[in-house]
């Protein structure tokens, strides 16, 4: 099990910095939404962070076979591999949005 989770944080890793600048990007579009206007930032963020990881799917597919095909070897599914690397980064997205509505 720790070796699948590992290789799910590798699949994460070689994408993380586009999407989490992406998550920022809408962010500070909306205007740093923390509290009562977060909760009306949260749909759109999803739909956008739904667009965007369909594409660095498609991208993964298109250009990236070999890499699909490595993961596909060590049993984990592409399905697997984006939702979890969805979660994981909506999730991290959440935890940097609370910490700073802490510290203000």
């Amino acid at each position: 099990m720790t070796d699948r989770i590992r290789l799910i944080f590798l699949f994460y890793r070689s994408f993380a910095v586009f999407s989490g600048a992406i998550s920022l990007a809408l962010w500070t579009l909306a205007g740093y939404a923390l509290n009562e206007q977060f909760w009306r930032f949260l749909p759109l963020y999803i739909l956008l962070k739904i667009l965007t990881n369909s594409l660095i799917w498609y991208h993964s597919r298109k250009y990236h076979a070999e890499r699909m095909l490595f993961y596909s070897n060590k049993n984990i599914s592409e399905t697997t591999l984006f939702v979890s690397a969805f979660l994981l980064d909506a999730g991290l997205f959440f935890l940097l949005v609370a910490f700073i509505s802490i510290l203000l």
